[in-house]
């Protein structure tokens, strides 16, 4: 497909990324919003939003 590429965004290895499968939340639940984590998470939704928006216009 024109215009859709591999994502790059990297999820670090981190507790608070096992835990959410334990509390069944997303970090921003039970995690603080500095958590390094969380702007990974931020970051990769983005990406995806972007590459959805490439395949609407494509």
């Amino acid at each position: 497909m024109t215009g859709v590429s591999w994502l790059d965004t990297d999820i670090p290895y981190a507790s608070s990324v096992e835990r959410m499968g334990l509390y069944r939340q997303p970090l921003s639940g039970f995690t603080a919003a500095s958590d390094p984590a969380n702007a990974a998470y931020a970051a990769l939704w983005l990406a995806v939003q972007q590459q959805l928006s490439r395949l609407r216009t494509a």
